[in-house]
């Protein structure tokens, strides 16, 4: 079945926006919009991003997708390397054990949910970018660095994702969000408290 333009976009932000609201209410979000962010949090902050997204890869990875412009909006590697990069300088322990996983995708449609998760979260990096570079001068920033130039235009990925056919069932589409993102505030929630 084909959507009406918005309605995946809409389904998306429908489904993400009350875990996207306690996602903001931890630890790391509240240091920054703060000016309180520590060198511990962000080191947290790498980890945990790291995990993410090498799950994210993951199932990319085991896609059928290949040179698709799904994937063309979304960061080589998702920064990967550069994370693993900013980690190693900074000695981090347990980068290897990605004990994080989420849930696999039945049908490639779902992968809309990832591009609206990973290119969304980087909408902040210039900021993080900024406070770093102000505040925790020796912190690395290859990651910051590469999303910051590397990263689509918001704009172009809502686009996408409102104009893309898709096959799957709004119920369908749901559950992958809330599954995605429940998962998300999991790994987030272990590992920052929640700041109120």
């Amino acid at each position: 079945m084909n959507w009406i333009s918005n309605k995946p976009l809409d389904i998306i932000r429908s489904f993400s926006m009350p875990i996207h609201k306690k996602l903001d209410g931890l630890e790391f979000n509240s240091a920054l919009k703060n000016k309180q962010l520590t060198i511990d949090t962000y080191n947290i902050w790498l980890l945990t991003t790291y995990q993410i997204h090498h799950a994210f890869n993951e199932i990319l990875n085991k896609s059928n997708l290949q040179d698709i412009p799904l994937l063309n909006l979304m960061p080589a590697q998702l920064g990967i390397p550069q994370l693993i990069a900013d980690i190693d300088q900074l000695k981090l322990p347990n980068k290897n054990k990605t004990n994080f996983s989420v849930e696999p995708h039945k049908h490639d449609d779902e992968l809309i949910v990832i591009l609206y998760t990973v290119c969304g979260s980087m909408l902040g990096s210039k900021m993080i970018k900024r406070y770093i570079q102000t505040h925790l001068l020796n912190a690395p920033i290859r990651y910051l660095d590469f999303i910051s130039t590397n990263s689509s235009n918001w704009d172009d990925v809502k686009d996408f994702i409102n104009n893309v056919e898709i096959s799957i069932s709004e119920k369908q589409l749901s559950e992958y969000t809330i599954s995605i993102w429940s998962s998300v505030y999991e790994i987030y929630s272990k590992n920052f408290p929640n700041s109120n």
